[in-house]
């Protein structure tokens, strides 16, 4: 739900419709990270964001993702996201088909 401050009385409409976009936004992505079970995270230091298991025990995470990237190409845009699990570090892209720029 979109909320403005008290104090202001007057809303231009081009910031209630970037507000309507985001909260459009964040109501898929909610929607999205409930069905896959898979939040996005970040503390601000190096490597923010990443992702996180939502239903993870930390006793028992065996893997992680970081360095969750929008990457804009001259093939499209798409997410890259590093992960790292016991076997080694894999690079996984969001992007379908070749991904070779």
């Amino acid at each position: 739900m979109i909320q403005f401050r008290k104090d202001v009385k007057i809303v231009p409409e081009y910031i209630y419709n970037e507000a309507k976009k985001v909260e459009d936004f964040l109501t898929e992505l909610t929607e999205l990270s409930r069905k896959h079970k898979i939040s996005i995270s970040g503390c601000g230091c190096c490597g923010s964001p990443y992702l996180d298991d939502a239903e993870r025990d930390i006793d028992t995470l065996k893997y992680s993702y970081d360095n969750l990237a929008w990457v804009e190409s001259s093939k499209g845009f798409y997410y890259e996201i590093d992960a790292q699990y016991s076997t080694g570090l894999v690079r996984i892209s969001g992007r379908q088909g070749d991904t070779d720029d």
